[in-house]
């Protein structure tokens, strides 16, 4: 199943390879599955979110309403600091 995987990524990044992208963001656990080899692919600095203190380090964070209730994610405080690599 390798090449079903590469080919999501593929399908993932095809669009955004003609624009010059300096940040990507990994939005919970599965999206980190797809956020590292497209940011590898890309080539931008990726920067994961995920649920208040599921990461290590300093974060800030953000509430938001849902439909059924309501949301948080949080971010490294230095995420849009870094130039390249990791967040």
């Amino acid at each position: 199943m390798p090449g079903c995987f590469f080919g999501a990524i593929e399908l993932l990044t095809e669009k955004f390879q003609p624009v010059r992208w300096t940040r990507s963001w990994a939005l919970t656990r599965r999206g980190f599955i797809f956020a590292a080899p497209a940011a590898t692919k890309l080539r931008p600095a990726s920067c994961p979110c995920a649920k208040k203190a599921s990461l290590p380090y300093k974060t800030i964070e953000q509430d938001y309403a849902l439909e059924y209730g309501t949301g948080d994610r949080c971010m490294h405080v230095d995420a849009l600091k870094r130039a390249r690599g990791w967040c």
